[in-house]
């Protein structure tokens, strides 16, 4: 589920990414730079955590189960 939640966020972020690169090449000021930057960079951090959610870390086997 979680995996999900940060797809959802990162299509969010997307969409207010191409309207903040559409003001940045207009107007490129120092401030609207910055937010584009800003936010494709949490773009391609939830599109690496979105891939990495799917793996899960291997436990090891110390020789202890169940009890039957």
């Amino acid at each position: 589920m979680n995996k999900w939640i940060i797809l959802i966020a990162t299509i969010f972020m997307t969409i207010g990414f191409s309207t903040t690169i559409t003001t940045t090449m207009s107007n490129p000021s120092g401030s609207n730079l910055l937010v584009s930057g800003v936010l494709g960079l949490f773009i391609i951090i939830g599109l690496w955590m979105f891939s990495k959610a799917d793996k899960t870390k291997k436990e090891d086997y110390n020789g202890f189960g169940p009890v039957d």
